[in-house]
């Protein structure tokens, strides 16, 4: 909230609402199914349940119990009346008194109790299966004792002794010696290694500033342009459509005029950075407002921004392995209907030309983008659903157009 704040006020809702969904966990199904994968503390999955629970570095120590300054414990006596018990560290070089001692024992055996009930925290969130990893070093062939303040250590004597258990565990030998042949260069009496790099492998700093379209899996096969300013302005005018429209999803007041002065001056930050003049600038930021505002305000739009429907996501990332490679793709728009067909929208902020009509604008997108479509109607192939449907929607005109 500091770091947001500004004059009082937040100056970019959208950008800290987005901060406050990425610190936090949610239990909603529409986030488990976008990214099964979550990694959390114990303490914060308290009250939630997984198919499968990974517990890393069991053997790693918690901090070392220095001794403390003054130890104090409440006990309440025989008759039931409470008592405080202090205990003073004693000075350098002299025993320390048995009250303090006891106390320091209390404290300890209370954080032992704690770490078996915070392990146990984490174990019981599984519903299927759970595995408990630590790394022990070798003594003789057996792995050594985990330290005294580990979370493995408050059931490594049971993993020992229950015979029940010595089938789940398994070992795996890692970091064997270095060979007695290496040898690691001096760095004083190394001659230094100088390589120079022609001028091409230098850019010049003015495009370095430019925004550049994204390489990812699915951009197209057509050969490398030069992009002029305008092409530049275009990617920055269709990366701001599309990160209102996913905030929009979450918040429809956002386009509100409460809001919007905010927004249009989180849009100017963004295009100054670029050095684009200030004519271009304004003119940019009227296109993306009312683009906006023809887009969500449109009757036979407001259905594909509903937040509610089933298993519904905005600029989705999904994976997927081809040709021995991990290809990245982000999906602008996805739920289920009631119908339970799966959607799948790509959002598309460019203009239509003034040498071509709306019609052949749209035949000329569906043409360059109808092989993406197919790749990410690949990615939901195993989706139980009872359909799949791709379709672009031209935020310029405004107008949503199946390609099946």
């Amino acid at each position: 909230m500091q770091a947001s704040e500004i004059a009082g006020s937040i100056e970019n809702f959208a950008e800290f609402k987005a901060k406050v969904a990425s610190s936090f966990v949610s239990s909603s199904p529409s986030d488990v199914a976008s990214n099964p994968v979550q990694i959390m503390t114990i303490h914060k999955s308290k009250g939630l349940e997984f198919e499968h629970v990974f517990l890393p570095a069991l053997s790693r120590p918690s901090r070392s119990d220095e001794k403390a300054l003054l130890l104090w414990h409440q006990r309440l006596s025989q008759s039931g009346q409470p008592k405080l018990f202090l205990g003073t560290l004693s000075a350098t070089g002299s025993d320390d008194n048995s009250l303090y001692n006891l106390l320091r024992f209390e404290k300890a055996e209370k954080s032992r109790l704690e770490s078996s009930r915070l392990l146990y925290i984490g174990i019981t969130r599984a519903m299927k299966s759970v595995y408990l990893s630590a790394t022990l070093a070798d003594k003789e062939g057996e792995p050594s004792p985990p330290a005294s303040r580990s979370l493995l250590a408050t059931i490594w004597d049971s993993l020992l002794t229950n015979s029940q258990h010595s089938d789940a565990l398994s070992t795996i030998p890692v970091g064997s010696a270095p060979s007695s042949s290496f040898t690691i260069a001096d760095p004083l009496h190394t001659a230094a290694s100088l390589q120079r790099l022609p001028s091409s492998s230098f850019v010049d700093q003015l495009e370095a500033a430019k925004p550049a379209a994204s390489a990812s899996s699915d951009a197209t096969d057509a050969s490398p342009v030069q992009l002029s300013v305008e092409n530049y302005l275009q990617i920055e005018i269709g990366n701001l459509v599309h990160e209102t429209l996913q905030h929009y999803l979450d918040k429809p007041e956002l386009l509100q005029p409460e809001n919007l002065a905010r927004l249009k001056s989180y849009w100017q930050r963004r295009f100054e950075q670029y050095s684009f003049d200030a004519s271009d600038i304004e003119s940019a930021i009227s296109r993306i407002e009312l683009t906006l505002n023809k887009t969500t305000q449109s009757p036979e739009l407001q259905w594909i921004f509903d937040a509610s429907a089933q298993r519904s996501a905005a600029e989705l990332v999904m994976q997927e392995q081809s040709s021995g490679y991990v290809q990245t793709h982000i999906i602008d728009r996805t739920f289920i209907d009631a119908q339970g067909i799966r959607w799948i929208i790509d959002y598309k902020s460019s203009e239509v030309a003034d040498t071509q009509s709306e019609d052949e604008f749209v035949e000329e997108q569906i043409e360059l983008y109808s092989k993406q479509l197919q790749r990410y109607r690949n990615l939901f192939a195993e989706e139980n659903n009872q359909g799949i449907k791709t379709a672009l929607l031209f935020t310029s005109i405004p107008r949503l157009v199946e390609c099946n």
